[in-house]
């Protein structure tokens, strides 16, 4: 074969194997080459990363020579930086390393000013195609800086007239370890942004930090030392003194968030992060022990558990400031706000005025709280970051001064409020003062009343032991005996002269008739009642019938102008295997049906007498058998009320009556007694009671 067929046979397998070289060996140039314009320094609100995307060269060691724009890179390791930087600062850095990074620049930028910005947590040399212009920290080399570090993080420079640039960092950090260990990101970024943005920029910026610092730093300081001298003027409010800790805690938890963002020094922005933690959780816990001593006159037990998570949650964010440890501070920073506000709204203290102005502030820092928390779990676990971002801090911006300022307000006000009332009790203090010259005067005229009351009030228990025994006679003095029934009564009054009644009547044929009856209230002028009624009842006969006598009764009692005065009544015929009722506004009748083993109720609906004239009552008739016991009441029994102001009710008096339907009348009586004193526990008798048990042997 002919060298020039050969040699034409072996060029594009040349050129193929030409082409893989160049890929692996030297990706940048066929990758594309890193560019800056103006729009990218301009456009990008914090300025626009070096160290994002762009292609850059690494290598360990520190030489120089490395930071002049014509030395040979070619040898070193190429980076993508945003992937590959933490890679290199776990596995191949030795304290200090040079990073290049090779860019050309738009015609507009060439000889233009602009400025450069660098953040880490060690120190560094930024040069410019040669030229120093930036050095952050001190760099612990054989090699020292040649000048003082600057104190700020952001540096004017000006491009070269040419549109190839050289960027250098010589990198030092010889504390990767232990700040990896602790969550913080051990590279750095390095910015570039436009110079008449950056002017703008750093001017807003040092008015807002002084507006912050005036503002949650200075105020919050100024207010802790007014409530610290309130306290020492009136140690009984102590909550003067945890408010002023609080606030205390306050100002110097934002003045590390400041801080931490603006010192050049590494190790005063990890003590910074490292700080926060712990004045957060103490600020939070003075404020709970705030809210308590408000509300409580003695800090509940559960605030040790408090202050137990605050001590661990600090001590845990002091070890490892980054990561997770923000979600859970502010989780527990939203969970102490929710409890004072839940304090405040369970133990609200009605008699202290004002004390709506604290809510506000406590509702703001809880509604901010949980928006806070819901941003900061989805922000830093979506994008896996260390820590949150800034702009979850102005939520404390915000609501820790309306906070501060409402409860300033409130305790100012409790505590004027208190001076006043301080006044107002010298000014009674002179007024008993010269009333007990006339107390004195009338301590004799008391006396002599004393005596005449007593007096008084032993004529009228004599007098109402007497109208007592004058109604007792009234009741009959004997039941009724007949051989087919077995019957009981019973009657305890809520007061001397009470308003219950019964009473019996046989007729010529031997219908027996039984009445019980409730006039009312109870006392004089329930007496008064039921001695009328028991005249009425004395003329009454079993040939007229239960409804007609109702109306009689009406009409005679409205004509006697008692008042607001009535009586309810049942009345009961009994013959033989059959009975006839009616009622005037009347607990039902219980019937326990031996049989059948159930309890029936007779209700009849109808007003007390003396209320409505000529009204249409009702009466009905049942069948009694052999074993069967009919049970009246007053309604003092079914309205008997517990402890807990519930009322026996006629449900549960069928329950009891019908668990003693074996015993005897009188066993009954006293079941049921038993069983309303068990359910009263104690509680004084508000209504007479009044039982009638009828048995059919």
């Amino acid at each position: 074969m002919k060298p020039k067929e050969t040699a034409a046979k072996l060029a594009p397998i040349s050129i193929f194997l030409f082409i893989l070289l160049m890929v692996f060996v030297f990706p940048g140039p066929l990758q594309g080459e890193n560019r800056l314009t103006k729009t990218l320094l301009t456009e990008e609100s914090r300025g626009f990363l070096l160290t994002g995307e762009w292609k850059w060269k690494y290598h360990p060691g520190d030489n120089r020579q490395w930071a002049e724009p014509g030395y040979d890179d070619l040898l070193w390791e190429n980076i993508y930086f945003s992937r590959d930087i933490k890679n290199i600062m776990k596995t191949n850095w030795h304290k200090v390393g040079w990073f290049r990074c090779h860019f050309r620049i738009d015609e507009t930028l060439q000889g233009k000013p602009a400025a450069l910005n660098i953040r880490h947590l060690g120190a560094s040399e930024v040069f410019l195609n040669g030229k120093p212009i930036h050095r952050i920290g001190q760099i612990k080399t054989p090699t020292p800086m040649e000048e003082t570090p600057e104190p700020v993080r952001w540096k004017a420079f000006t491009f070269d007239h040419h549109s190839r640039q050289v960027i250098a960092v010589r990198y030092f950090n010889g504390s990767t370890v232990s700040q990896q260990r602790m969550g913080f990101d051990t590279g750095f970024i390095l910015l570039f942004m436009d110079f008449d943005k950056t002017l703008s920029r750093v001017s807003k910026q040092n008015i807002l930090f002084t507006k912050y610092e005036t503002l949650l730093t200075a105020i919050p300081l100024i207010l802790a030392l007014l409530h610290l001298l309130l306290f020492l003027f009136y140690p009984k409010m102590k909550e003067n003194l945890f408010y002023s800790f609080c606030l205390i805690g306050f100002a110097a938890f934002f003045y590390t968030i400041m801080n931490r963002y603006t010192t050049s020094d590494s190790g005063e922005m990890i003590f910074y992060f490292r700080i926060g933690p712990i004045l957060n959780t103490l600020t939070i816990s003075f404020l709970l022990l705030t809210s308590y001593s408000i509300v409580y006159a003695k800090i509940p037990k559960r605030y040790r558990y408090f202050i137990v998570s605050a001590v661990a949650i600090g001590a845990w964010g002091a070890f490892k400031p980054l990561g997770l440890i923000y979600i859970g501070l502010f989780l527990f920073t939203t969970l102490l706000i929710f409890e004072s506000l839940r304090v405040f709204i369970r133990h609200w203290p009605r008699e202290k005025k004002g004390a709506w102005i604290i809510l506000i502030g406590i509702i703001t820092l809880a509604i901010l709280s949980v928006y806070q928390v819901g941003d900061v779990i989805v922000e830093m676990i979506a994008y896996h970051m260390t820590e949150p971002p800034r702009r979850f801090f102005r939520v404390h911006t915000y609501g820790g001064p309306v906070f501060i300022i409402c409860m300033s307000i409130y305790l100012s006000y409790h505590f004027s409020r208190i001076n006043k009332n301080l006044e107002t009790k010298l000014v009674q203090v002179k007024e008993l003062s010269e009333k007990n010259l006339l107390q004195e005067r009338q301590t004799r005229q008391l006396e002599i009343e004393r005596r005449l009351l007593e007096a008084e009030n032993e004529r009228k228990s004599k007098e109402l032991e007497e109208a007592r025994r004058l109604q007792l006679s009234m009741l009959p003095q004997k039941i009724p005996q007949r051989p087919d029934l077995e019957i009981n009564v019973f009657m305890k009054t809520a007061a001397e002269v009470g308003g219950d009644y019964y009473d019996f009547h046989i007729g010529k044929d031997g219908t027996l008739t039984a009445v019980i009856g409730d006039a009312t209230g109870h006392g004089m002028k329930a007496g008064t009642m039921v001695t009328a009624v028991k005249s009425l009842f004395g003329t009454y006969n079993e040939s007229v019938n239960i409804p007609e006598f109702f109306n009689n009764c009406t009409n005679i009692i409205k004509g006697m102008n008692l008042g607001h005065l009535y009586m309810a009544m049942m009345i009961l015929q009994i013959k033989k295997n059959k009975i006839i009722a009616s009622t005037a506004g009347m607990p039902p009748a219980l019937i326990s049906r031996k049989k059948s083993q159930t309890v029936d109720e007779i209700f009849i609906k109808g007003p007390p007498l003396g209320g409505f004239v000529n009204f249409s009552y009702q009466q009905r008739e049942a069948k009694i058998g052999k074993g069967d016991i009919l049970l009246l009441m007053s309604d003092g029994f079914p309205e008997l009320f517990n402890q807990k102001d519930e009322m026996l009710g006629m449900a549960r008096v069928k329950r009891i009556f019908k668990d003693t339907v074996k015993e005897s009348p009188g066993d009954i009586i006293a079941s049921l007694n038993e069983a309303g004193e068990r359910w009263s526990s104690g509680r004084t008798q508000e209504d007479d009671i009044t039982f009638l048990v009828i048995k059919w042997k």
